[in-house]
């Protein structure tokens, strides 16, 4: 029993980041999703394997199937910075403005350098008209 089970995980193939990365950037969306949703079946998947895979519905425009992703993310690794951000954007692209700055907020507030939180913060800023406020804002990334 041990040496079948010793096998077995010998045998699988070794899915990476960088390769499912590039099959997502490549547009080869079957593929980055098979390769992210292997990559959750993991005892305690990475938080950037929700994130992979939220992305993976977001370009083939499951949206709602992306922000269950983040969610479950969520779930898995309360609070995480990278999570938030993304669902952030995501609300955000959504017209959700109010979902988007809460989650913004919330990663900032755990990550002070987050890049991605915080260009959402400036795109609300922005788009809300407090132009003053967006560049203000905007200095950071300078």
């Amino acid at each position: 029993m041990l040496l079948l089970l010793t096998a077995a995980v010998l045998l699988e193939p070794k899915v990476d980041y960088p390769a499912i990365r590039q099959r997502l950037l490549r547009g080869n969306y079957g593929e980055a999703r098979s390769g992210y949703e292997v990559l959750l079946k993991d005892e305690k998947p990475a938080a950037a394997a929700f994130v992979g895979l939220a992305r993976v519905h977001r370009e083939t425009g499951e949206y709602a199937k992306a922000a269950e992703a983040l969610d479950a993310g969520l779930k898995s690794h309360p609070g995480d910075p990278t999570l938030l951000a993304h669902r952030a954007d995501l609300a955000f692209s959504q017209g959700k403005w109010d979902d988007a700055t809460s989650d913004a907020e919330a990663s900032i507030k755990k990550d002070e350098q987050n890049f991605l939180a915080r260009w959402v913060r400036v795109r609300l800023l922005r788009d809300k008209g407090d132009v003053a406020a967006a560049e203000k804002e905007v200095r950071w990334f300078v």
